[in-house]
């Protein structure tokens, strides 16, 4: 997942593509992924992983800036492996959960929450 989050985060289509199971792109390309305006991506925060054999599963929060707005995206995304490597397959979304007021920003500044992005 932290792979997935540093592409998106550098723009590396590709990388997203090819750790996309092949069954589950439904005629994503990397192409599609690139084109209009990219959030400005933050932070990772990585919720639970689990692994099970062949399975996997993390549920993380992605948290960006778009148009000067603060949101994430909130996700248990199921991943299986393959030859060796993990590739992605789906995902379900939750509402953000946002941090409280003297908690930590999830930008990074190292300012509470309710002095920075909030």
């Amino acid at each position: 997942m932290r792979s997935r989050f540093t592409a998106f985060y550098l723009g590396l289509f590709d990388y997203l593509i090819e750790t996309h199971h092949q069954q589950h792109l439904c005629g994503l390309t990397a192409q599609l992924l690139s084109e209009g305006t990219q959030p400005n991506w933050l932070s990772l925060d990585v919720i639970s992983s689990s692994e099970s054999a062949l399975r996997g599963k993390v549920t993380f929060q992605a948290w960006f800036k778009d148009n000067n707005q603060l949101d994430a995206i909130h996700e248990s995304s199921d991943f299986i492996k393959e030859n060796g490597s993990w590739y992605y397959t789906e995902g379900v979304q939750h509402n953000p959960i946002y941090p409280k007021r003297n908690e930590l920003c999830v930008c990074g500044s190292k300012k509470k929450f309710k002095q920075c992005c909030l």
